[in-house]
C-alpha cells in the first residue's frame, strides 16, 4: 500500500512537470489567456491510469504551478476558476473506464469522459469570463455570449487534439494507461 501511494505521488509529479513543459509548446495563444496545446494530455492520462482522485489532484496541482509561472490573474477567484478548478475538472474523466476487459477502447466511455471533462473546463472558464472579463466584451454584446465564444475557441480545439492523441496512443494501452499493478498481472 505504501509503495502504491508513492508510485502515484511520483506519477502525479511527473504529469504536472510534463503538463508544464507542454504549456510552453503552443499552437496558438489567445490575447487574454487561453491557448491550444497538449497541456491536458498528462492530466487525462493520470485520470485514466489511476482514477479520478489522482487525475483531479494532478489538474489542481498543475493549476497551482501555473501561478508560479506567470498565470494571467486579475483576481484570486478568477485564478481559481481558470487554473486549479478548470484543470481539476479534467481529472473527473477518471470516473470512466475507457478500456474493456480485453484492453480495447470503449468509445462510449471515451466520448463521455472527454465530454464531461470538457464541459467542466469550459464552464469554469465561462464563469471566469462572465464574472471577471465582461468589460472586455464589445459594446452591446452579452457577456455570456462573449465569454462562451472566446473560450470555445481554445477549449474545444485543445480537447479535440488531446482526444485524438489519446485515441492514437490507446492502440497500445499497456504502455501508457494501465497501472503498474495491472501490467504485472
Amino acid at each position: 500500500m505504501q509503495n502504491e501511494k508513492l508510485r502515484i505521488m511520483i506519477e502525479i509529479s511527473m504529469a504536472v512537470a510534463l503538463s508544464t513543459i507542454l504549456s510552453f509548446i503552443t499552437l496558438w495563444r489567445m490575447p487574454m489567456g487561453g491557448s491550444v496545446n497538449l497541456v491536458m494530455l498528462p492530466i487525462f492520462i493520470m485520470a485514466f491510469r489511476n482514477g479520478a482522485r489522482a487525475g483531479i489532484l494532478t489538474g489542481i496541482l498543475y493549476g497551482a504551478v501555473r501561478l508560479m509561472l506567470g498565470a494571467y490573474v486579475v483576481h484570486p477567484a478568477q485564478f481559481l476558476l481558470d487554473y486549479p478548478i478548470a484543470y481539476g475538472f479534467i481529472g473527473i474523466a477518471g470516473f470512466f473506464k475507457i478500456f474493456t476487459e480485453k484492453n480495447q477502447l470503449n468509445i462510449i466511455n471515451f466520448i463521455q469522459a472527454f465530454s464531461i471533462a470538457a464541459l467542466g473546463v469550459f464552464t469554469s472558464h465561462l464563469l471566469s469570463g462572465v464574472i471577471f472579463f465582461a468589460d472586455s466584451a464589445p459594446a452591446g454584446q452579452n457577456p455570456w455570449v462573449y465569454s462562451a465564444l472566446y473560450n470555445i475557441t481554445h477549449v474545444l480545439p485543445t480537447i479535440i487534439i488531446t482526444a485524438i492523441v489519446i485515441a492514437l496512443i490507446s492502440k497500445r494501452p499497456e504502455i501508457v494507461f494501465l497501472s503498474y499493478r495491472e501490467n504485472q498481472s
